[in-house]
């Protein structure tokens, strides 16, 4: 073949990447998009909203009250000043985020192994419903999945490049703000450690060239997160003072494991092709072509087994690490926080489709992963997927009067109750107050002195605890039960003083 013929070639193949890459992105904005604002916003997405309406310093302020940084919270406040706060505008900010992801996880992996592993990635992620799902909640999950690439891409640069001061300059900015995204994002950062210390042994080189710009790029990191520092120890040491999070048994890993995959189906085709990436990876079955990444008239300086144990380590630690901590100290584990790790997930299951010798046994396993993944997508999409708080209050809205009394068994729950509501001639209560603590024995008591002087009163039951139910039965005591709704994750009653 000739010169102009094979790079005629390349350029065909290059063009036809680029139209594959397009009609994969195209597909993950139509599947982020697509019905996003059909479910009620849910309890931490309306307190999203509550924290993003307040201005700057009042983002700071109850942000510090809760257990994640702000800046998610600063996005959302710009971002709803020019489209508003319905469900739709607020989770397509999120959206937005997903969508980004895609064209980034292409390029890292293109730049770690070739085009093909881009291109695979890129797909996996488009169905994959743990990105998807948080790509349509307006929370900061999706956000830190795109920092986290991020930061990886750079991170990698950084590695590559010896004198690069644009990487090093853009790994501290995607990193600083990764950290004031989500707290998960150090174990990411304990990932990048762990794999630099790593090349002290297995390529001291590059560990030589690049140990003082890293040095400095952490301390920088370090520098730029001392403000919300002091926030950060408070916040831990409430979280030690005991949290919501309960103690976790260790099939929630596999959980966890299902989560990123999508269903049990798609967790064991997935994990057998990631077993496959490290198997084949580390015994060199597959070595990937030399000049086959994003600069592709360059050799890679990292060795095949090198960008596989990255891969892992970006797997392992945002999901070990929390697990290990929980387990000693108060639980800090929760699978959604977990997303910072997805990209790794898809990367290495990507490269273990591709190790697969036999083209045949490609195409179904191809074929497998298409199937499972229209069946999960057709279930997420086909069934309410959070706490209907929209249908539960228009239907209160239709028989609430001025001065009714509402009870919240949460008190969190005020804040999406609220938002649907929009009403400022109710008197609204929690119960138990914030100063009492409810029991069997003194359950009459409290709830006698909180609806004192009220003849109409609604009660609201949501995340019910197992004195919930004790609540309505003590009251139909009292008063007679005018209505009794139920919605999925909320459940309403109204009480009227008896004639």
């Amino acid at each position: 073949m000739t010169a102009n013929a094979q790079h005629a070639n390349e350029a065909e193949i290059s063009r036809l990447l680029l139209i594959a890459l397009l009609i994969i992105i195209a597909l993950g904005a139509v599947l982020r998009v697509y019905k996003i604002g059909d479910d009620s916003l849910w309890l931490d997405e309306a307190y999203s909203i509550k924290f993003s309406h307040e201005a700057p310093a009042g983002i700071i302020a109850e942000t510090a009250k809760d257990v994640h940084p702000p800046l998610y919270y600063f996005a959302l406040h710009y971002w709803m000043l020019l489209f508003g706060d319905s469900e739709s505008a607020v989770r397509l900010l999120s959206a937005l985020f997903g969508i980004l992801a895609l064209p980034l996880i292409y390029k890292l992996a293109t730049q770690m192994f070739d085009r093909a592993t881009g291109l695979l990635a890129a797909g996996l992620l488009v169905v994959t419903r743990f990105h998807l799902e948080f790509s349509q909640e307006a929370r900061m999950y999706s956000l830190l999945c795109l920092l986290t690439l991020l930061s990886i891409y750079f991170f990698l640069k950084l590695l590559e490049d010896k004198k690069s001061h644009l990487a090093l300059a853009a790994y501290i900015i995607a990193s600083a703000l990764m950290i004031y995204t989500h707290v998960y994002s150090f174990f990411i950062i304990a990932a990048q450690n762990l794999y630099l210390l790593t090349l002290l042994f297995a390529s001291r080189d590059i560990f030589k060239r690049m140990w003082k710009r890293w040095l400095a790029a952490q301390v920088i990191l370090a520098v730029l997160f001392l403000p919300w520092l002091s926030v950060q120890i408070q916040q831990f040491s409430r979280v030690q003072q005991g949290f919501w999070i309960p103690k976790m048994p260790p099939r929630l890993l596999l959980n966890t494991l299902v989560m990123h995959a999508g269903s049990n189906q798609l967790a064991w085709i997935l994990s057998a092709l990631i077993a496959l990436a490290i198997f084949s990876g580390w015994r060199g079955w597959k070595e990937e072509p030399a000049a086959e990444s994003s600069n592709e008239n360059k050799k890679s300086l990292l060795t095949g087994r090198l960008k596989l144990y990255l891969l892992l380590l970006w797997l392992l630690c945002p999901i070990m690490l929390p697990y290990i901590v929980s387990q000693f100290s108060s639980p800090i584990f929760l699978p959604k926080y977990t997303i910072a790790a997805l990209p790794a997930f898809v990367i290495l299951a990507a490269r273990g489709l591709l190790s697969l010798r036999y083209h045949q046994l490609r195409m179904v396993v191809v074929l497998l992963l298409v199937c499972f993944s229209l069946v999960t997508l057709r279930n997420y999409f086909g069934s309410p997927r959070k706490d209907m708080w929209r249908e539960a209050v228009a239907r209160f809205t239709i028989l609430a009067k001025p001065n009714d009394l509402v009870l919240f068994n949460q008190q969190s729950s005020q804040v999406p109750f609220d938002y649907y509501a929009g009403r400022a001639d109710l008197i609204e209560k929690p119960f138990p107050d914030y100063s009492s603590e409810l029991r069997k024995d003194n359950l009459a008591d409290l709830l006698k002195s909180a609806i004192e002087g009220h003849d109409r009163i609604w009660l609201v039951l949501s995340h019910e605890s197992e004195l919930a139910p004790l609540i309505p039965q003590q009251l139909i005591q009292w008063y007679a039960l005018s209505a009794h709704e139920i919605s999925p994750g909320v459940e309403m009653y109204l009480f009227e003083k008896r004639k």
